[in-house]
């Protein structure tokens, strides 16, 4: 669990309330923090589209939207592995 340093002091109490719960596995948490990153990165890419002068348009904006795509296609082949 070498990233549990870089998550927010949220995050931290969540995944402590989750392990004295329910006593996830490693793949739990990793399948948490990548649906944790996906929202976060929702987020800014809506922001983005209102910061930046291209919008939706902006070469990095398409970026973003690239790499949530590919996050959502990595959390689903997962769900269907399971």
């Amino acid at each position: 669990m070498e990233d549990f340093e870089n998550i927010s002091e949220e995050g931290k109490k969540e995944v402590e309330r989750l392990r004295r719960e329910y006593v996830i596995s490693e793949e739990e948490l990793m399948t948490y923090k990548e649906q944790k990153l996906l929202e976060n990165m929702y987020e800014c890419q809506y922001s983005m589209g209102e910061l930046l002068d291209g919008g939706e348009k902006d070469p990095h904006y398409i970026i973003m939207s690239h790499l949530i795509e590919r996050l959502e296609k990595h959390l689903q082949n997962k769900q269907k592995l399971r």
